[in-house]
């Protein structure tokens, strides 16, 4: 067996140099040895011996063995290794009268061929040991030694080249590690054996974010040292890459959760650590975490296909509880992710069979109290569930991009055609749609939104988009450019649920806003909390010294109206000023008002 270092099954090597030499000459003693250089020394592969019973061949068996450096003095090995060259025992001998003849072994010998094996430089040597004298070789024993060295150079590639084709077959190019075949190989033969064993599924966290911000090379080169930590943690018994950045681990004979617990709590460790990569500055540090789902045979499964489906509902649960953890099956993870999958296929058909709708929640000018704009809220006619709100198909939606995508753009073209269609709207009124991550970091939602004010180029001053504060800091400067492009456009831009997310004001001053939405939890205590009212003064006074309109959501009663119009926020939502209404309901109201 070879592989890409060189010879690597020193009895393989041997059975092949034992046929050749048995074929061409099994008559007269004789060594075929194979060898090779390490820092200057000759290390035996293999040796084929023949004539054990004649003079000095039992004492070359006893000195030749696979592993070994080669039994020449220094001045010998030095005359037959210099430059690979073809050397006979005659014209070593006459390079120099000092020239010993004599060693703990004495060789007839030349080096028959040199050729290259994977990372290895090997020679091809052979010899009649005797233990009293130096025996030239002949002109036969030279024409042997050529066809031999042909014979077995040629075989030796060959080998060469199945091993690699096979190492091509079973393992990740990039990596090195054993593919999604051979883990699964690993795996059955373990279920097969009836030994209790661990699958652990691990997902980088946000490693397409880590593509698209550093490039796909550097992304390579993090799945590279992804994969050389992971093949180092002695704990694991099989590692193999399953997917782009999906990695499995096989653990044998474990059967309790602790156990697993320990192990791979080891690679939650490592992740603590940021990982370098190289970069056209030199050396880049990449800090990513992990989410790992991990399946217990013969608990959660009895075989293959079972067990992997269970590690991957356990790793989309840890995704979506932040990432940085490991989760076990629970049953009641493949219990939810069948209902989702269903209400997934029926969500697609209400998109495509018109069950879906729009209602408006109105913007009030809290100094004025005219209408303002309009915030869409979708909802879902189900015909076996009744009208379904936001909250019960929303948050399994913002999950999938594909989903997500289909229902953020329904939503869009609806807003985008009531607005090209109505009969007056006054200059300043906004009506505002809400937008997903996933769509803010979609170039397919752009691409429709640009297609669609293309058509009706009058409707961007009417247009808001609203992301929530978290999702604009996922990835800030991705956000900045695609909240900058939409910008661009004509359409306003809110920060919505301000003060409850993860904002940085260095990012904020950036952000390219329009208005900054106070989330109603900061408006339920007013007037009468105190920490309530210093928080919204606060959130009034960034946004007025930003340049941004502030509006607050969630008002109930007239109090908190008249404390948030004195304290100087702009406009205001909440069914104390009016509930939700549909499309025409909305529009009967701005035609009932006298002209702003």
């Amino acid at each position: 067996m070879l592989n890409e270092h060189g010879i690597s099954d020193a009895e393989r090597v041997q059975q092949l140099l034992d046929f050749s030499t048995a074929s061409l000459r099994p008559e007269q003693p004789f060594v075929g040895l194979l060898t090779h250089l390490v820092d200057g020394t000759a290390v035996i592969d293999a040796v084929s011996l023949y004539g054990a019973d004649a003079r000095g061949m039992k004492t070359a068996a006893k000195l030749l063995h696979p592993g070994q450096p080669f039994p020449f003095e220094a001045t010998i090995h030095r005359r037959l290794f210099a430059g690979g060259k073809v050397h006979s025992w005659d014209n070593l001998a006459s390079l120099d009268s000092d020239f010993p003849l004599s060693g703990p072994l004495v060789w007839s010998s030349m080096i028959g061929k040199t050729f290259h094996l994977g990372a290895k430089t090997t020679f091809l040597i052979f010899g009649s040991p005797d233990t009293t004298e130096a025996q030239p070789f002949d002109e036969n024993d030279l024409v042997f030694i050529d066809v031999l060295a042909s014979i077995v150079e040629h075989r030796l590639q060959q080998e060469l080249l199945r091993e690699r084709l096979r190492f091509q077959i079973e393992h990740d190019a990039l990596t090195g590690l054993p593919n999604r075949t051979q883990f699964r190989l690993a795996l059955r033969h373990a279920i097969s054996m009836k030994r209790p064993c661990a699958v652990a599924l691990l997902d980088l966290d946000e490693f397409r974010a880590v593509t698209k911000i550093n490039g796909r090379m550097i992304a390579d080169e993090l799945l590279v040292e992804v994969g050389t930590e992971l093949d180092a943690i002695d704990e694991f018994d099989v590692v193999a890459r399953d997917s782009d950045d999906h990695f499995t681990i096989l653990l044998h004979d474990i059967e309790s959760e602790a156990a697993v617990a320990s192990q791979v709590g080891a690679y939650l460790n490592r992740f603590a650590r940021p990982f370098k990569t190289g970069d056209r500055d030199g050396t880049r540090l990449l800090t990513i975490g992990t989410s790992i789902g991990i399946s217990l045979y013969p608990r959660d499964g009895t075989d293959v296909d079972g067990l992997m489906r269970r590690s991957l509902f356990a790793v989309e649960v840890a995704k979506s509880r932040g990432g940085g953890q490991a989760i076990f099956f629970r049953q009641e993870m493949e219990d939810e992710f069948q209902g989702n999958r269903m209400a997934r296929s029926e969500l697609f058909s209400a998109i495509e069979n018109d069950q879906l709708g729009l209602v408006y929640q109105p913007t009030f000018n809290l100094t004025t109290g005219k209408l303002a704009g309009a915030e869409a809220y979708v909802r879902w006619q189900h015909p076996v569930r009744g009208l379904l709100l936001p909250g019960k198909f929303i948050p399994f939606a913002e999950g999938e991009d594909e989903l997500m995508g289909a229902l953020g753009r329904w939503i869009m073209e609806r807003v985008v055609r009531d607005l090209a269609t109505a009969d007056h709207l006054p200059g300043s009124f906004c009506c505002s749609i809400n937008m997903a991550p996933r769509q803010l970091h979609n170039g397919a939602f752009m691409e429709s939104l640009q297609a669609q004010l293309r058509c009706f180029p009058h409707v961007a001053r009417y247009l808001g988009i609203e992301i929530s504060e978290t999702g604009a800091m996922h990835h800030a400067a991705h956000s900045i450019a695609a909240l900058k492009a939409m910008r661009e456009l004509g359409v306003r831009i809110a920060l919505d649920d301000f003060g409850t997310g993860y904002s940085s004001l260095s990012h904020l001053k950036r952000l390219p806003l329009n208005i900054l939405k106070i989330d109603s939890s900061f408006v339920a205590g007013l007037p009468s909390d105190h920490h309530d009212q210093v928080l919204c003064e606060a959130m009034i006074s960034i946004g007025d010294h930003f340049g941004f309109l502030t509006l607050a959501k969630g008002i109930e009663n007239e109090q908190q109206a008249d404390w948030l119009r004195e304290h100087g926020c702009h406009f205001g939502q909440g069914y104390h000023l009016g509930p939700p209404a549909s499309w025409e309901a909305l529009q009967a109201r701005i035609k009932g008002e006298p002209p702003h």
